[in-house]
């Protein structure tokens, strides 16, 4: 059920280990009010419900089909999120609880009703994103979150963010980067550098290059 930020290694295969039967924030096992709590609002009930679907065998590694949307790419926001350069704020919208959005599907639907080209529902802070341009979106190199990201178009075809949403030249918050997530700005920037030189487009083999200079 908890997410962090970071990187697991083993001399053991990953796929070969089982789900835990409780959360690291189960009162019964390591609950730690100022951890569980405060940083990541841990939800009980939810995280029972989630453990019980792991524990009847199911292996989906992809959200439910949004088609029926309009959206039929998702992901998991664990493996990324959408996300905007400073300055274009006026291509997305927000909706959570009174606009009647509770959970992915209701914001998928509200995100149609907008005509948004894709969109994304976060359940730790009950929030639905609406957005209107593909054309600068691009996906978090660093963060890692809760819910389900859904679009027109498949995910492949973003680049990666050349900043992280924390940086101090993006949309840093105290309380949000370093409180809840601990970002360490060092890592994130030369995990972005990464991840940037890894999927850059090649070039193609028939366009002519320039004399030597």
């Amino acid at each position: 059920c908890v997410q962090e930020v970071g990187v697991d290694f083993s001399i053991e295969d990953f796929d070969n280990i089982g789900y835990c039967e409780k959360s690291f924030c189960d009162e019964t096992w390591y609950y730690d009010p100022a951890y569980c709590d405060d940083v990541l609002g841990f939800d009980s009930a939810a995280c029972d419900a989630k453990l019980a679907s792991l524990s009847s065998g199911s292996t989906a590694t992809e959200p439910d089909d949004f088609s029926f949307y309009g959206y039929p790419y998702t992901m998991y926001s664990s493996k990324g999120f959408q996300n905007y350069p400073p300055g274009f704020g006026e291509d997305q919208l927000a909706f959570n609880f009174p606009d009647g959005v509770t959970d992915a599907q209701s914001c998928a639907n509200k995100c149609l009703l907008e005509d948004a080209s894709s969109g994304a529902w976060n359940p730790r802070w009950e929030t639905c994103w609406c957005y209107f341009s593909q054309l600068e979106i691009c996906m978090e190199p660093c963060l890692e979150e809760e819910g389900v990201e859904f679009s027109t178009s498949p995910f492949s075809d973003l680049s990666f963010c050349e900043k992280s949403f924390c940086d101090v030249e993006w949309y840093y918050n105290s309380e949000y980067c370093d409180e809840v997530y601990g970002f360490d700005s060092a890592a994130c920037n030369a995990k972005t550098a990464t991840l940037i030189e890894e999927f850059a487009p090649s070039t193609p083999t028939n366009v002519n290059q320039p004399d030597d200079f």
